[in-house]
Order: C-alpha cells, then structure tokens, then sequence
C-alpha cells in the first residue's frame, strides 16, 4: 500500500531496506534467476554432450543446446534485474 505522507510516496509494504514486512525476507535473498540459469546450463550441457541417444520426435542434443540458450538468457536477465535493484538503492 502506497500512502502519501507530506508530499512524498511511502510503501507501507516495505521499509527502508526494502525488507517485505509480511514475509521479512529482503530482495537481495532470493537469486532465484541465478539457480535457474545455472541448472539449465548443467542440464543442457549434459544433454547436449554427455547424451548421445535420439527418439524419432526429437534429438535430445538440440534440446540440450537449447536448454543451454534459455539458461544463459536466465542469467543475463538476471544480472540486468539485480543491477537495477541495486540502482534503484
């Protein structure tokens, strides 16, 4: 909740540290992006090199390969988002 208090925005949700009051975790203790994009590119890295089989749908090395693409993209949004947390500081 937003309340305007003498001119300026205050969140009643927040407090200064950006600490949730409901939950007490901060932003900065949920790197949520970082583990996905993490596991995406192990999980791709075995797929796409450590696996050599293929079913008649799909080949499980351009699955892995893709994997490995979606898990850097993770990452990199992941780095641009904490950058403009710590901006935003």
């Amino acid at each position: 909740m937003v309340v305007v208090s003498g001119g300026h925005f205050v969140n009643t949700e927040t407090d200064r540290v950006g600490r949730d009051q409901r939950s007490g975790a901060t932003e900065t203790e949920h790197p949520m992006g970082f583990g996905v994009g993490v596991f995406l590119i192990l999980v791709g890295a075995i797929l796409a090199f450590a696996v050599r089989d293929a079913w008649s749908v799909m080949d499980l090395t351009m699955v892995g390969y893709i994997c490995i693409g979606v898990g850097v993209l993770a990452l990199l949004l992941a780095f641009i988002t904490m950058a403009n947390r710590r901006r935003q500081l």
